[in-house]
């Protein structure tokens, strides 16, 4: 075996042993993977590829990419498992980290600088939780570096099998998450141009072999919609969730600073130790590297795109954490640092094993908010004490390394995702199971609910209520339609939060409490209205 495909096996081994197992039994996480996992269940029992649905309903919100994979992957797997929904996730970031080792390898002197890259990406806390996610931002990440990649390679050589790649990258991208795939391209070229690297270059985008790759790619799918339920309604979802969500948000609404923090969370642990770099002296060294300096723009033109709008959420800077992980690994090269810098930066990793081993003693010593089930129950604990515990013996790791002047240093905390990711199937999908309960209260609550009957649910934690519970109906309904709901011909069911019950003198008659339980630590009640006992008839005989 080459050393090369050595080093690609063990960043393929890291990237699956930190993310493969938590998928395997773990409840599907609000508010993303319920939503998309439910689609794709309706593409399967239906068998619709063009048309997406949702409880029964048009779904417009995504694109079909997502969709079509975990549907596959449904069928192959012969059921919905909730791991099944995740593989497409899981394999788009397993090709984003070895893209990513093979890109920063050809570029850099030192072989082992990829490996490295490759590390910081797969320990990272955003990759950590959002690598194998029934989402469709894995997709977009990798859609989107594939085509820097191969815009990078065609600016050193023309090849036509490389344009038609790239045709087919950008497609993807287009199909995992909309037009944004094609600014997040531009903004890297754009990086390139301000910081004079000129990594990428724009004319392979209008080559013939990639404009008929991506047109092929692309546009079957809209164009199968549009002929069977017209161009009106997708273009009107197009125009709403690209253009007015950038200008007019209506969700996930946060201040013009929210990334600020949302960086240093889904870059721990590396956040710490790379900020006291760039802040004593690191930032001058790793930017008179090119990649270093392209790396940094492209993240930040990112975050500035990102930050205009008010909708915001860290997930949606999964597609430059390449960028990310590259900048840091720069600022953290304990070889290439001055003393007072190493010893700055292992301050930041070891402030983060303190705090960690400072929580983990106060949740074993019993502290915490009182009466939160989700908190009070024992796995719980179990798992967030093996999480802390790990974070904190891979963060003083860190610190020790840079201390030592080592490039090691930077496999503590990818270590530390590996042992985590190894630890999940008996710790800490039983933690997370147990704090959500959605399963639980899905299998309760159907059990409560009459055959035959029409069942409504609230708009909180429905899809989480249908995908368990296989449960149809009328959703994101207010109190005031679930009352008119139950009013209607019986066998009736309406779910929703015990504290929005209404009074007991406005419930329809013949409707009972049926069954309360909690996801999370949303407390839910099952209203039911049976239908009235038929009366009995006796047939009466006379005697002659």
């Amino acid at each position: 075996m080459t050393p090369r495909a050595r080093v690609g096996l063990l960043v393929a081994a890291l990237t699956l042993g930190a993310l493969a197992p938590p998928m395997v039994g773990r409840e599907l996480m609000p508010p993303d993977e319920p939503r998309f996992a439910l689609v794709a269940r309706e593409m399967l029992e239906t068998g619709d590829a063009v048309v997406l649905r949702r409880g029964g309903e048009r779904y417009t919100d995504k694109p079909p990419l997502l969709f079509w994979l975990a549907a596959l992957c449904f069928r192959l797997a012969g059921g919905t498992p909730e791991w099944a929904a995740r593989l497409p996730s899981l394999g788009a970031t397993l090709g984003t980290v070895l893209l990513l080792e093979a890109f920063v390898r050809r570029r850099s002197e030192d072989d082992a600088a990829g490996l490295r890259v490759a590390a910081v990406y797969v320990g990272s806390s955003l990759v950590l939780q959002r690598g194998a996610w029934v989402a469709p931002d894995a997709l977009l990440s990798a859609a989107t570096f594939a085509s820097v990649v191969l815009l990078a390679r065609l600016r050193e050589r023309r090849e036509v099998r490389h344009e038609l790649l790239l045709g087919a990258a950008l497609a993807a991208g287009v199909l995992a998450k909309g037009p944004v795939a094609l600014v997040l391209v531009g903004l890297a070229w754009l990086a390139g141009r301000v910081t004079g690297t000129h990594l990428l270059g724009l004319r392979p985008l209008i080559r013939p072999a990639t404009v008929a790759a991506f047109a092929a790619a692309a546009l079957p799918w809209p164009v199968a919609w549009a002929l069977r339920e017209g161009a009106g309604p997708l273009l009107a979802a197009l125009w709403r969730q690209n253009v007015t969500r950038y200008v007019a948000s209506w969700d996930n609404l946060e201040p013009w600073w929210y990334f600020g923090p949302a960086l240093v969370l889904g870059l721990l642990p590396w956040s710490l130790p790379a900020l006291a770099s760039a802040a004593t002296g690191g930032w001058r060294r790793a930017t008179r590297e090119p990649l270093a300096r392209w790396a940094g723009a492209w993240l930040a033109l990112c975050v500035l795109f990102f930050s205009i709008p008010s909708c915001k959420r860290g997930v949606y800077l999964l597609p430059c954490w390449p960028a990310a992980a590259i900048l840091v690994e720069r600022l953290l090269d304990p070889e290439r640092l001055a003393a007072g810098v190493r010893r700055a930066a292992a301050m930041g990793g070891a402030l983060i094993a303190l705090v960690a081993l400072a929580l983990a003693g106060a949740i074993a010593a019993g502290a915490g908010p009182a009466g939160a089930p989700p908190l009070d129950a024992p796995r719980v604990r179990a798992g967030a004490l093996v999480v802390l515990v790990v974070t904190a013996l891979g963060a003083a790791g860190l610190a020790a390394g840079l201390l030592r002047a080592r490039r090691a240093a930077l496999a503590g905390p990818a270590l530390a995702a590996l042992a985590l990711g190894l630890l999940a199937p008996p710790v800490l999908t039983p933690a997370l199971n147990e704090a959500q309960r959605a399963r639980a209260f899905a299998t309760a609550a159907r059990a409560a609910i009459p055959d035959g009957s029409r069942v409504a649910m609230a708009r909180k934690k429905w899809e989480l209520v249908a995908w368990y519970g296989r449960l149809t109906g009328p959703h994101d309904l207010e109190r005031d339609a679930l009352l008119a709901h139950l009013a209607g011909p019986p066998p009736a069911a309406a779910i929703l939060p015990e504290d929005a019950l209404p009074p007991r003198a406005a419930w329809p008659e013949g409707t009972e409490l049926a069954h309360v339980g909690r996801i999370g630590r949303l407390r839910l009640a099952v209203l039911v209205r049976r239908a009235p006992a038929r009366p009995v008839v006796r047939a009466l005989s006379s005697t002659p």
